[in-house]
C-alpha cells in the first residue's frame, strides 16, 4: 500500500513482483493509456493467468507508451509509480507480492538519498536480477560510501548485505575500514566472523577480513583453535590453510606446536595432501630469511624418515611419494638415493612384489638413467596392469626413452 500524504512528483518505490511458478516462461506486458491507468497482463501463451490495472496513478513522464507486443519480457518487472495526493492508490487487491522497503521507511536512514544501480539506462540489455531487498541495501551502501560515512549504522548495513551476499568483497573492505575508523570491539567482530565462516566455509573474503581484523588486534589468541575447528568441518579447505600460513608468518608461530598439529592432522587422514603441503611450508618457508629447510642435511634426513614412515602406512598414497620427490629436488640430491625405497614397494622380480604404482613411477624415473629397457618394462607394468587408466601417458613416457610402446609392439 502506498502511504498517504504523498505529494505530486514525489517518487514512491513500489516493487511489484510478478512471479509465476509454471513450466512455461511467462511474458509480462504493460500498456500505458491516456487515462493514466497502467494495465499489466501476465500471459503464458495461450492462457492469460492474471491481469490488473492500477488506477489513480500518474505515469512517469519519461516512460514511453508501449504495446503488449513490444514490451520487454521479464520474470520480474519493477514498476515505478508516482502517487497522487489524496486519494492514495491501494495495491492490496492485486494478485501480486508487494515488498515494502527496509531502509526507506526507517527513520534512522531518512537523511540518506540512496544511489540506485546504474546498469545502462531504463532498458539495460542484460540487467542482473537482484532481489528488491539486496538492490535497496546496496543503493544505501553506495550512498554512505560516497559520503565516506563510518558509523554503527554502516556496520549494520554491511552485516545485512553480507548476509545476502557473503562474496561481495567491496562490502567486506568497507566494513573493515569502518571498524577501524570507529575503533570498534574487534573481539566482538571475530565472534561474528566465526559464525559467518561456519555458514560459508568456502568463502575467501571472510578469511581476508579475518586477517585484517586479527592483524589490527596484533594478537592471535584463540585463532589456531578456531582454525582447527574449521578443519573439523573440512580438512582440505584451501582458504583456511592459507589463513593458517598467514598466522604462522605474521606472528612467528614456527615452533613445535605447529609440527604437532601436522602430525595430528595426518593421524586423522594420512592422504590429506593439504597437510603435506603445509608441512612443506613449515619446513621450507623461511629459506628467504636464511633459515634452511631440506637444504640442511639434518632437516632433510628427518623429513625423509617422516615421509618414509607415512609410505609404510599407505603405500598407494601419492602424497608422501611426492613429498620425497620434492625433498630430492629442493636439496639437489639424485633420485637414485630413493631407489631402495622404490624397490621395497615395487619389486618387479617378484610376482606380488608391486605394492604401489607410485613406487613404480619413481623406479621408472630412476632407471631411465641406468637401464632404459628395464625402465620401459616398468612403464609397461603401469600401462597394462597397475594404472591402465593413464595408459597413454605411460606410453608417452616410454616414447621419451626412445622405446616402442607395448601397443605398437603387439601390432
Amino acid at each position: 500500500m502506498v502511504g498517504k500524504g504523498q505529494r505530486w512528483g514525489e517518487v514512491v518505490k513500489v516493487y511489484v513482483n510478478l512471479l509465476v511458478h509454471c513450466k512455461a516462461s511467462p511474458v509480462y506486458t504493460c500498456t500505458f493509456f491516456p487515462d493514466q491507468r497502467i494495465y499489466v497482463v501476465c500471459v503464458v501463451r495461450p492462457l492469460v493467468l492474471f491481469s490488473f490495472s492500477m488506477p489513480r496513478t500518474k505515469v512517469h513522464p519519461h516512460l514511453p507508451a508501449r504495446s503488449p507486443t513490444n514490451f520487454p519480457h521479464f520474470h520480474e518487472q519493477r514498476l515505478l509509480l508516482y502517487a497522487t495526493d489524496p486519494p492514495t492508490p491501494h495495491l492490496d487487491q492485486l494478485n501480486t507480492t508487494v515488498t515494502m522497503t527496509k531502509y526507506s521507511t526507517d527513520p534512522q536512514w531518512s537523511d540518506v538519498v540512496p544511489l540506485p544501480t546504474d546498469e545502462g539506462g531504463p532498458n539495460p540489455l542484460a540487467a542482473i536480477a537482484y532481489s528488491p531487498e539486496y538492490e535497496e541495501a546496496m543503493s544505501y551502501l553506495r550512498a554512505v560510501m560516497a559520503a565516506n560515512e563510518h558509523s554503527d549504522r554502516v556496520l549494520d548495513l554491511t552485516e545485512h548485505i553480507i548476509d545476502l551476499n557473503p562474496a561481495h568483497y567491496t562490502v567486506w573492505l568497507y566494513r573493515a575500514s569502518t571498524l577501524f575508523a570507529l575503533q570498534a570491539d574487534l573481539r566482538e567482530e571475530l565472534e561474528w566472523i566465526s559464525d559467518t565462516a561456519r555458514a560459508h566455509q568456502k568463502n575467501y573474503q571472510i578469511w581476508n577480513h579475518r586477517m585484517m581484523v586479527v592483524g589490527e588486534l596484533g594478537d592471535p589468541a584463540g585463532e589456531r583453535e578456531f582454525v582447527e575447528e574449521m578443519f573439523g568441518l573440512d580438512g582440505k579447505n584451501y582458504h583456511v590453510w592459507s589463513y593458517r600460513q598467514w598466522l604462522v608468518r605474521r606472528f612467528e608461530l614456527w615452533g613445535d606446536e605447529e609440527f604437532a598439529f601436522v602430525a595430528k592432522m595426518l593421524e586423522k587422514d594420512v592422504r590429506n595432501n593439504s597437510v603435506w603441503n603445509y608441512r612443506w611450508f613449515l619446513v621450507n618457508g623461511r629459506e628467504d630469511e636464511g633459515i634452511k629447510g631440506v637444504t640442511d642435511d639434518k632437516v632433510k634426513q628427518r623429513e625423509i624418515e617422516f615421509a618414509t614412515s607415512a609410505v609404510g602406512k599407505a603405500p598407494q598414497n601419492p602424497s608422501p611419494w611426492n613429498y620425497l620427490r620434492g625433498i630430492s629436488k629442493a636439496s639437489g640430491d639424485n633420485l637414485k638415493e630413493l631407489k631402495g625405497l622404490a624397490v621395497q614397494y615395487a619389486d618387479t622380480s617378484k610376482p606380488d612384489g608391486v605394492r604401489s604404482s607410485h613406487a613404480l613411477d619413481l623406479l621408472a624415473d630412476i632407471l631411465a638413467d641406468e637401464d632404459k629397457q628395464h625402465a620401459g618394462q616398468v612403464l609397461d607394468l603401469l600401462a597394462i596392469t597397475y594404472d591402465p587408466i593413464r595408459r597413454n601417458y605411460w606410453e608417452y613416457r616410454k616414447g621419451l626413452l626412445g622405446l616402442e610402446s607395448a601397443t605398437a609392439a603387439a601390432a
